[in-house]
Protein backbone atom coordinates (compact mmCIF):
# COMPACT_ATOMS: atom_id res chain seq x y z
CA UNK A 1 0.00 0.00 0.00
CA UNK A 2 1.31 3.60 -0.70
CA UNK A 3 2.98 5.44 2.35
CA UNK A 4 0.00 8.33 1.94
CA UNK A 5 -2.10 6.64 4.39
CA UNK A 6 0.80 6.57 7.24
CA UNK A 7 1.65 9.17 9.85
CA UNK A 8 5.45 9.10 10.59
CA UNK A 9 7.10 9.86 14.11
CA UNK A 10 7.72 13.53 15.13
CA UNK A 11 11.44 13.76 15.21
CA UNK A 12 13.22 16.95 15.51
CA UNK A 13 15.73 16.90 13.02
CA UNK A 14 16.36 16.93 9.41
CA UNK A 15 18.72 14.50 7.78
CA UNK A 16 19.86 15.97 4.73
CA UNK A 17 21.84 13.35 2.57
CA UNK A 18 22.70 15.81 0.01
CA UNK A 19 26.17 15.62 0.41
CA UNK A 20 26.90 11.86 -1.35
CA UNK A 21 30.02 11.19 -3.30
CA UNK A 22 30.99 12.52 -6.97
CA UNK A 23 32.92 10.56 -9.69
CA UNK A 24 33.36 13.28 -12.55
CA UNK A 25 33.83 10.60 -15.75
CA UNK A 26 36.07 11.13 -18.90
CA UNK A 27 34.80 12.76 -22.10
CA UNK A 28 34.99 9.25 -24.52
CA UNK A 29 34.58 11.23 -28.51
CA UNK A 30 33.43 9.14 -31.50
CA UNK A 31 32.85 10.18 -34.56
CA UNK A 32 30.26 8.66 -37.17
CA UNK A 33 31.46 6.17 -40.11
CA UNK A 34 30.17 8.48 -42.70
CA UNK A 35 31.11 12.04 -41.65
CA UNK A 36 33.91 13.60 -39.73
CA UNK A 37 31.71 15.53 -37.24
CA UNK A 38 32.70 15.58 -33.68
CA UNK A 39 29.85 14.67 -31.97
CA UNK A 40 30.92 15.84 -28.27
CA UNK A 41 31.40 19.48 -28.19
CA UNK A 42 34.63 21.06 -26.40
CA UNK A 43 34.23 21.88 -22.84
CA UNK A 44 36.76 24.53 -22.62
CA UNK A 45 36.44 27.93 -24.07
CA UNK A 46 33.07 30.16 -25.12
CA UNK A 47 30.82 28.48 -27.51
CA UNK A 48 27.49 30.29 -28.92
CA UNK A 49 25.96 28.31 -26.01
CA UNK A 50 27.76 30.40 -23.79
CA UNK A 51 30.94 30.48 -21.52
CA UNK A 52 31.94 27.87 -20.16
CA UNK A 53 32.18 29.24 -16.48
CA UNK A 54 28.58 30.38 -17.15
CA UNK A 55 27.94 26.03 -18.42
CA UNK A 56 29.59 25.10 -15.31
CA UNK A 57 27.57 27.29 -12.84
CA UNK A 58 24.45 26.54 -14.37
CA UNK A 59 25.37 22.53 -14.36
CA UNK A 60 26.21 22.72 -10.72
CA UNK A 61 22.81 24.32 -9.78
CA UNK A 62 21.05 21.87 -11.37
CA UNK A 63 23.12 19.17 -10.06
CA UNK A 64 22.65 20.42 -6.26
CA UNK A 65 18.49 20.66 -7.18
CA UNK A 66 18.48 17.19 -8.33
CA UNK A 67 20.95 16.04 -5.33
CA UNK A 68 18.58 17.74 -2.21
CA UNK A 69 15.28 16.04 -4.11
CA UNK A 70 16.75 13.02 -3.87
CA UNK A 71 18.47 12.77 -1.00
CA UNK A 72 16.58 14.86 1.64
CA UNK A 73 14.01 14.09 4.19
CA UNK A 74 12.67 15.97 7.55
CA UNK A 75 11.68 14.24 10.61
CA UNK A 76 10.57 17.62 12.11
CA UNK A 77 7.62 17.46 10.06
CA UNK A 78 4.53 14.88 9.71
CA UNK A 79 4.82 14.44 6.23
CA UNK A 80 8.69 13.32 6.39
CA UNK A 81 9.70 13.07 2.76
CA UNK A 82 7.27 14.84 0.27
CA UNK A 83 6.84 17.76 1.46
CA UNK A 84 10.40 18.82 1.88
CA UNK A 85 11.46 17.46 -1.23
CA UNK A 86 8.93 19.72 -3.11
CA UNK A 87 9.64 22.94 -1.50
CA UNK A 88 13.78 22.07 -2.25
CA UNK A 89 12.26 21.78 -5.87
CA UNK A 90 10.75 24.88 -6.15
CA UNK A 91 13.45 26.53 -4.71
CA UNK A 92 15.71 25.06 -7.01
CA UNK A 93 14.14 25.37 -10.30
CA UNK A 94 13.32 29.27 -9.14
CA UNK A 95 17.39 30.06 -8.58
CA UNK A 96 17.77 27.81 -11.92
CA UNK A 97 15.23 30.10 -13.63
CA UNK A 98 16.74 33.29 -12.60
CA UNK A 99 20.38 31.92 -13.40
CA UNK A 100 19.23 31.33 -16.76
CA UNK A 101 17.82 34.52 -17.51
CA UNK A 102 21.13 36.59 -16.26
CA UNK A 103 22.80 33.77 -18.22
CA UNK A 104 20.97 34.20 -21.64
CA UNK A 105 19.36 31.91 -23.63
CA UNK A 106 23.10 29.67 -25.14
CA UNK A 107 21.71 26.50 -26.15
CA UNK A 108 18.30 26.95 -26.05
CA UNK A 109 18.54 30.09 -28.90
CA UNK A 110 16.69 27.78 -31.24
CA UNK A 111 13.90 25.70 -30.11
CA UNK A 112 13.53 21.47 -30.64
CA UNK A 113 10.34 20.21 -31.77
CA UNK A 114 10.39 18.24 -28.41
CA UNK A 115 10.72 22.21 -26.44
CA UNK A 116 7.53 23.14 -27.95
CA UNK A 117 5.93 19.51 -27.23
CA UNK A 118 7.22 20.21 -23.15
CA UNK A 119 5.79 23.83 -23.46
CA UNK A 120 1.93 22.55 -24.85
CA UNK A 121 2.27 19.76 -22.37
CA UNK A 122 2.79 22.65 -19.63
CA UNK A 123 0.54 24.37 -20.96
CA UNK A 124 -2.45 22.29 -21.30
CA UNK A 125 -2.00 20.86 -17.89
CA UNK A 126 -2.36 24.61 -16.76
CA UNK A 127 -5.75 24.93 -18.67
CA UNK A 128 -6.73 21.86 -17.09
CA UNK A 129 -5.71 23.62 -13.21
CA UNK A 130 -7.84 26.64 -14.20
CA UNK A 131 -10.45 25.07 -15.10
CA UNK A 132 -10.99 22.76 -12.56
CA UNK A 133 -11.86 23.81 -8.72
CA UNK A 134 -9.72 24.83 -5.95
CA UNK A 135 -6.45 26.06 -7.66
CA UNK A 136 -5.02 26.13 -4.30
CA UNK A 137 -5.09 22.77 -3.63
CA UNK A 138 -4.40 21.72 -7.20
CA UNK A 139 -1.43 23.40 -6.60
CA UNK A 140 0.36 21.61 -4.36
CA UNK A 141 -1.25 18.62 -4.62
CA UNK A 142 -2.08 15.49 -2.25
CA UNK A 143 -0.13 15.14 0.92
CA UNK A 144 2.43 12.80 1.17
CA UNK A 145 2.86 13.04 -2.19
CA UNK A 146 2.56 16.59 -3.56
CA UNK A 147 2.30 16.07 -7.61
CA UNK A 148 -0.55 19.03 -8.46
CA UNK A 149 0.35 21.75 -10.80
CA UNK A 150 3.58 23.01 -9.17
CA UNK A 151 5.36 19.60 -9.61
CA UNK A 152 4.33 19.96 -13.54
CA UNK A 153 5.93 23.08 -13.88
CA UNK A 154 8.98 21.78 -11.87
CA UNK A 155 9.30 19.13 -14.52
CA UNK A 156 8.80 21.39 -16.89
CA UNK A 157 11.63 24.02 -15.80
CA UNK A 158 13.84 20.49 -15.01
CA UNK A 159 14.03 19.84 -18.35
CA UNK A 160 14.46 23.25 -19.92
CA UNK A 161 17.61 23.62 -17.62
CA UNK A 162 19.13 20.64 -18.92
CA UNK A 163 18.26 21.97 -22.32
CA UNK A 164 20.08 25.21 -21.46
CA UNK A 165 23.33 23.76 -19.19
CA UNK A 166 23.74 19.86 -20.79
CA UNK A 167 24.62 20.82 -24.29
CA UNK A 168 27.70 18.03 -24.44
CA UNK A 169 27.72 14.31 -24.05
CA UNK A 170 30.53 15.30 -22.00
CA UNK A 171 28.46 16.80 -19.66
CA UNK A 172 25.73 14.42 -19.79
CA UNK A 173 27.86 11.57 -18.57
CA UNK A 174 29.25 14.09 -15.89
CA UNK A 175 25.48 14.13 -14.89
CA UNK A 176 25.30 10.48 -15.03
CA UNK A 177 27.51 9.50 -12.65
CA UNK A 178 26.23 12.36 -10.25
CA UNK A 179 23.12 10.59 -10.42
CA UNK A 180 25.21 7.47 -9.63
CA UNK A 181 26.76 8.50 -6.84
CA UNK A 182 23.76 9.92 -5.34
CA UNK A 183 21.42 7.15 -5.82
CA UNK A 184 24.18 4.48 -4.71
CA UNK A 185 24.07 6.59 -1.15
CA UNK A 186 20.42 6.38 -0.74
CA UNK A 187 20.77 2.59 -1.81
CA UNK A 188 23.33 2.31 0.75
CA UNK A 189 20.75 3.69 3.20
CA UNK A 190 18.00 1.62 2.43
CA UNK A 191 21.13 -1.42 3.01
CA UNK A 192 21.43 0.15 5.98
CA UNK A 193 17.65 -0.22 6.73
CA UNK A 194 17.51 -3.59 5.98
CA UNK A 195 20.69 -4.53 8.18
CA UNK A 196 19.05 -2.73 11.23
CA UNK A 197 22.02 0.14 10.98
CA UNK A 198 19.44 2.94 10.40
CA UNK A 199 20.19 5.84 13.07
CA UNK A 200 16.66 7.25 12.36
CA UNK A 201 13.74 4.73 11.78
CA UNK A 202 13.80 1.57 13.33
CA UNK A 203 11.42 -0.30 11.67
CA UNK A 204 10.38 -1.20 7.92
CA UNK A 205 7.26 -0.92 5.68
CA UNK A 206 6.02 -3.84 6.14
CA UNK A 207 9.26 -5.31 5.82
CA UNK A 208 10.22 -3.56 2.44
CA UNK A 209 13.33 -0.40 2.55
CA UNK A 210 12.09 2.88 2.00
CA UNK A 211 15.40 4.83 2.32
CA UNK A 212 15.14 8.49 1.92
CA UNK A 213 12.44 8.35 -0.90
CA UNK A 214 9.46 7.35 1.36
CA UNK A 215 7.90 4.40 -0.34
CA UNK A 216 9.51 1.05 -1.42
CA UNK A 217 7.34 1.19 -4.75
CA UNK A 218 8.83 4.34 -5.32
CA UNK A 219 12.49 3.58 -4.02
CA UNK A 220 12.40 1.18 -6.60
CA UNK A 221 11.43 3.75 -9.52
CA UNK A 222 14.65 5.73 -8.52
CA UNK A 223 16.92 2.27 -8.23
CA UNK A 224 16.23 1.22 -11.67
CA UNK A 225 17.01 4.43 -13.50
CA UNK A 226 21.00 4.24 -12.52
CA UNK A 227 21.22 0.51 -12.85
CA UNK A 228 21.79 1.09 -16.90
CA UNK A 229 24.10 3.83 -15.67
CA UNK A 230 26.11 1.69 -13.67
CA UNK A 231 26.56 -1.10 -16.64
CA UNK A 232 27.78 2.11 -18.55
CA UNK A 233 30.40 3.47 -16.62
CA UNK A 234 31.49 -0.91 -15.53
CA UNK A 235 32.39 -0.75 -19.68
CA UNK A 236 34.46 2.19 -20.13
CA UNK A 237 37.08 4.15 -17.98
CA UNK A 238 40.04 3.29 -16.18
CA UNK A 239 40.17 0.18 -13.70
CA UNK A 240 39.24 2.55 -10.49
CA UNK A 241 35.81 4.03 -12.38
CA UNK A 242 35.08 0.38 -13.48
CA UNK A 243 35.24 -0.83 -9.83
CA UNK A 244 32.92 2.04 -8.29
CA UNK A 245 30.46 0.91 -11.05
CA UNK A 246 30.57 -2.98 -10.39
CA UNK A 247 30.06 -1.77 -6.79
CA UNK A 248 27.67 0.43 -6.84
CA UNK A 249 25.76 -1.75 -9.31
CA UNK A 250 25.81 -4.40 -6.78
CA UNK A 251 24.55 -2.08 -3.96
CA UNK A 252 21.64 -0.86 -5.95
CA UNK A 253 20.53 -4.16 -6.97
CA UNK A 254 20.44 -5.44 -3.09
CA UNK A 255 18.20 -1.98 -2.35
CA UNK A 256 16.22 -3.22 -5.16
CA UNK A 257 16.18 -6.44 -4.03
CA UNK A 258 15.07 -5.17 -0.25
CA UNK A 259 11.87 -3.13 -2.08
CA UNK A 260 10.18 -6.40 -3.02
CA UNK A 261 8.75 -4.19 -5.84
CA UNK A 262 7.58 -6.07 -8.66
CA UNK A 263 7.09 -3.04 -10.86
CA UNK A 264 10.99 -2.14 -9.84
CA UNK A 265 12.13 -6.06 -11.14
CA UNK A 266 10.36 -5.81 -14.18
CA UNK A 267 11.39 -2.44 -15.11
CA UNK A 268 14.98 -3.31 -14.28
CA UNK A 269 14.31 -6.67 -16.35
CA UNK A 270 13.46 -4.13 -19.65
CA UNK A 271 16.56 -2.13 -18.81
CA UNK A 272 19.02 -4.14 -18.96
CA UNK A 273 17.13 -6.17 -22.05
CA UNK A 274 17.37 -2.90 -23.97
CA UNK A 275 20.69 -2.10 -22.95
CA UNK A 276 22.42 -5.81 -23.76
CA UNK A 277 20.43 -5.25 -27.03
CA UNK A 278 21.35 -1.76 -28.06
CA UNK A 279 24.99 -1.72 -26.89
CA UNK A 280 27.77 -3.53 -27.69
CA UNK A 281 28.33 -7.14 -28.28
CA UNK A 282 29.55 -9.18 -25.08
CA UNK A 283 32.45 -10.63 -25.36
CA UNK A 284 33.37 -14.41 -24.46
CA UNK A 285 35.12 -13.12 -21.62
CA UNK A 286 32.86 -10.96 -20.27
CA UNK A 287 30.19 -14.01 -20.35
CA UNK A 288 32.44 -16.04 -18.68
CA UNK A 289 32.95 -13.50 -15.93
CA UNK A 290 28.96 -13.18 -15.97
CA UNK A 291 29.08 -16.50 -15.07
CA UNK A 292 31.38 -16.74 -12.65
CA UNK A 293 29.57 -14.17 -10.80
CA UNK A 294 25.91 -15.79 -10.59
CA UNK A 295 27.43 -19.30 -9.33
CA UNK A 296 29.27 -16.90 -6.62
CA UNK A 297 26.00 -15.38 -6.35
CA UNK A 298 23.87 -18.25 -5.59
CA UNK A 299 26.50 -20.22 -3.32
CA UNK A 300 25.74 -17.13 -0.82
CA UNK A 301 22.55 -17.25 -1.58
CA UNK A 302 22.53 -21.04 -0.54
CA UNK A 303 25.29 -20.87 2.40
CA UNK A 304 23.64 -18.04 4.26
CA UNK A 305 20.24 -18.24 6.08
CA UNK A 306 19.14 -14.88 6.38
CA UNK A 307 20.00 -14.38 2.42
CA UNK A 308 17.93 -17.33 1.75
CA UNK A 309 15.33 -16.31 3.36
CA UNK A 310 15.02 -13.04 1.61
CA UNK A 311 15.49 -14.24 -1.87
CA UNK A 312 12.91 -16.56 -1.14
CA UNK A 313 10.50 -14.09 -0.34
CA UNK A 314 11.22 -11.86 -3.07
CA UNK A 315 10.95 -14.51 -5.20
CA UNK A 316 7.47 -15.36 -4.39
CA UNK A 317 6.48 -11.91 -4.42
CA UNK A 318 7.75 -11.39 -7.40
CA UNK A 319 6.25 -14.77 -9.11
CA UNK A 320 2.63 -13.87 -6.97
CA UNK A 321 2.60 -10.83 -10.42
CA UNK A 322 1.01 -13.82 -12.34
CA UNK A 323 -1.60 -14.65 -9.60
CA UNK A 324 -5.26 -13.32 -10.78
CA UNK A 325 -5.97 -13.52 -6.99
CA UNK A 326 -3.29 -12.06 -5.43
CA UNK A 327 -4.89 -9.16 -3.25
CA UNK A 328 -2.19 -6.23 -4.26
CA UNK A 329 -3.06 -7.11 -8.01
CA UNK A 330 -6.65 -6.80 -7.65
CA UNK A 331 -6.26 -3.76 -5.93
CA UNK A 332 -4.36 -2.01 -8.56
CA UNK A 333 -6.40 -3.96 -11.62
CA UNK A 334 -9.81 -2.21 -9.76
CA UNK A 335 -8.51 1.53 -9.18
CA UNK A 336 -7.19 0.90 -13.09
CA UNK A 337 -10.49 0.48 -14.29
CA UNK A 338 -12.32 3.10 -11.56
CA UNK A 339 -9.60 5.46 -13.19
CA UNK A 340 -10.48 4.60 -16.58
CA UNK A 341 -14.14 5.48 -16.24
CA UNK A 342 -13.11 9.40 -14.65
CA UNK A 343 -10.94 9.45 -17.95
CA UNK A 344 -13.88 8.74 -19.88
CA UNK A 345 -16.46 11.15 -18.45
CA UNK A 346 -13.32 13.90 -18.29
CA UNK A 347 -11.50 13.00 -21.75
CA UNK A 348 -10.43 16.49 -22.54
CA UNK A 349 -8.87 18.54 -19.34
CA UNK A 350 -9.54 15.91 -16.69
CA UNK A 351 -10.87 16.26 -13.28
CA UNK A 352 -7.96 18.39 -12.18
CA UNK A 353 -4.61 17.83 -10.79
CA UNK A 354 -4.76 15.25 -7.74
CA UNK A 355 -7.91 15.71 -7.06
CA UNK A 356 -8.28 11.89 -7.65
CA UNK A 357 -9.01 11.15 -4.18
CA UNK A 358 -12.31 13.47 -4.13
CA UNK A 359 -13.76 11.69 -7.28
CA UNK A 360 -12.63 8.10 -6.20
CA UNK A 361 -15.13 7.29 -3.76
CA UNK A 362 -18.05 8.70 -6.37
CA UNK A 363 -16.76 6.44 -8.71
CA UNK A 364 -15.94 3.77 -7.13
CA UNK A 365 -19.19 2.55 -5.84
CA UNK A 366 -20.41 2.81 -9.30
CA UNK A 367 -18.36 0.84 -11.32
CA UNK A 368 -16.99 -2.09 -8.39
CA UNK A 369 -18.59 -4.48 -6.87
CA UNK A 370 -19.76 -4.70 -3.39
CA UNK A 371 -16.50 -6.62 -2.35
CA UNK A 372 -14.36 -4.54 -3.78
CA UNK A 373 -15.79 -1.05 -2.90
CA UNK A 374 -15.17 -3.09 0.68
CA UNK A 375 -11.66 -3.57 0.22
CA UNK A 376 -11.32 0.17 -0.77
CA UNK A 377 -12.97 1.47 1.99
CA UNK A 378 -10.49 1.66 4.81
CA UNK A 379 -7.81 3.46 3.06
CA UNK A 380 -7.77 7.46 0.77
CA UNK A 381 -6.22 6.27 -2.28
CA UNK A 382 -4.14 9.38 -3.40
CA UNK A 383 -3.81 8.34 -7.03
CA UNK A 384 -4.63 5.41 -9.51
CA UNK A 385 -0.72 4.07 -8.97
CA UNK A 386 -0.15 4.37 -12.63
CA UNK A 387 1.65 7.48 -13.63
CA UNK A 388 0.20 7.99 -17.72
CA UNK A 389 -3.53 7.30 -16.09
CA UNK A 390 -3.30 9.61 -13.45
CA UNK A 391 -1.69 12.34 -16.34
CA UNK A 392 -5.11 11.74 -18.46
CA UNK A 393 -7.43 11.68 -14.93
CA UNK A 394 -5.76 14.92 -14.06
CA UNK A 395 -5.49 17.02 -17.14
CA UNK A 396 -7.23 14.86 -19.79
CA UNK A 397 -6.03 13.00 -22.91
CA UNK A 398 -4.30 15.43 -25.09
CA UNK A 399 -1.66 16.04 -21.80
CA UNK A 400 -1.09 12.59 -21.98
CA UNK A 401 -0.76 12.28 -25.41
CA UNK A 402 1.62 15.35 -25.41
CA UNK A 403 3.98 13.65 -22.29
CA UNK A 404 4.23 10.25 -24.37
CA UNK A 405 5.22 12.89 -27.60
CA UNK A 406 7.98 14.51 -26.01
CA UNK A 407 9.01 11.15 -25.03
CA UNK A 408 9.36 9.99 -28.52
CA UNK A 409 10.49 12.83 -30.17
CA UNK A 410 13.47 13.09 -27.49
CA UNK A 411 14.05 9.27 -28.06
CA UNK A 412 14.11 9.29 -31.67
CA UNK A 413 16.06 12.10 -31.94
CA UNK A 414 18.52 10.38 -29.84
CA UNK A 415 18.77 7.02 -31.76
CA UNK A 416 19.39 8.86 -34.93
CA UNK A 417 21.74 11.26 -33.86
CA UNK A 418 23.90 9.95 -30.71
CA UNK A 419 27.39 7.31 -32.16
CA UNK A 420 28.23 6.33 -29.05
CA UNK A 421 26.66 2.94 -29.16
CA UNK A 422 27.18 1.83 -25.35
CA UNK A 423 26.38 5.86 -23.93
CA UNK A 424 23.18 5.92 -26.49
CA UNK A 425 22.33 2.44 -25.00
CA UNK A 426 22.31 3.73 -21.72
CA UNK A 427 19.75 6.39 -22.26
CA UNK A 428 17.63 4.66 -24.22
CA UNK A 429 17.25 1.70 -21.25
CA UNK A 430 16.98 4.31 -18.08
CA UNK A 431 13.81 6.26 -20.51
CA UNK A 432 12.63 2.74 -20.77
CA UNK A 433 12.94 1.66 -17.23
CA UNK A 434 11.34 4.76 -15.80
CA UNK A 435 8.46 4.56 -18.17
CA UNK A 436 8.40 0.40 -17.00
CA UNK A 437 8.43 1.54 -13.50
CA UNK A 438 5.68 4.68 -13.72
CA UNK A 439 3.08 1.96 -15.05
CA UNK A 440 2.88 0.87 -10.90
CA UNK A 441 3.75 3.85 -9.19
CA UNK A 442 2.47 7.40 -7.91
CA UNK A 443 4.37 10.29 -9.62
CA UNK A 444 7.49 11.29 -7.50
CA UNK A 445 9.94 14.74 -7.67
CA UNK A 446 13.05 12.33 -7.00
CA UNK A 447 12.38 9.57 -10.15
CA UNK A 448 10.22 12.05 -12.21
CA UNK A 449 12.68 15.13 -11.93
CA UNK A 450 15.61 12.67 -12.73
CA UNK A 451 13.18 11.43 -15.87
CA UNK A 452 13.23 14.75 -17.19
CA UNK A 453 16.08 16.38 -16.77
CA UNK A 454 17.44 13.38 -18.65
CA UNK A 455 15.26 13.94 -21.38
CA UNK A 456 16.33 17.87 -21.58
CA UNK A 457 19.72 16.58 -21.67
CA UNK A 458 19.18 13.87 -24.48
CA UNK A 459 17.84 16.74 -26.37
CA UNK A 460 20.27 19.74 -25.98
CA UNK A 461 23.20 16.89 -26.89
CA UNK A 462 21.51 16.10 -30.11
CA UNK A 463 20.87 19.63 -31.41
CA UNK A 464 24.48 20.10 -30.59
CA UNK A 465 25.30 17.75 -33.11
CA UNK A 466 23.19 18.80 -35.86
CA UNK A 467 24.19 22.11 -35.19
CA UNK A 468 27.67 20.96 -36.27
CA UNK A 469 26.27 18.95 -39.05
CA UNK A 470 24.62 22.13 -40.31
CA UNK A 471 27.73 24.37 -40.33
CA UNK A 472 29.68 21.96 -42.03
Amino acid sequence: MSLAVMTWPDMARTYDAASGPAIMGQVTKMTKATRATEWEAPETGGSSRGPAGVEAVGFALLVVVLVAVVAMFDTGHEDVFARVKFRAALLGVGVLTVFTVVAGNGSLRRFHPADWLVIAYVGWSSLAWVLAPGLGDQWQGERYQFQGMGSVAVYGLLYLAARRFVPTAHRLTSLLWWLLAVVTFVAVYGVMQRTDLDPVWDTLLDGRVFSTIGNPNTLASVLVLVLPVAYYFGRRGARAERTLAALAAVTVLAALVFTASRGGFIAAGIGAILFLGLGPRVSRRGLEGAAAAALVLVAMVIAVSPLRAEVTDTWDRAVSTFDADDESRRFHVDGWRVTVAMIADHPLTGIGHERFPLEFPEYRDRELSEEAVARFAPYRLEGPHNVPLAIAVGAGLPALALYLAVVCVAVTAWLRQATERVLRATVVAVVASHLVADMFVTADLSSAGIFWTILGAMVSTVQVSEDATAAM
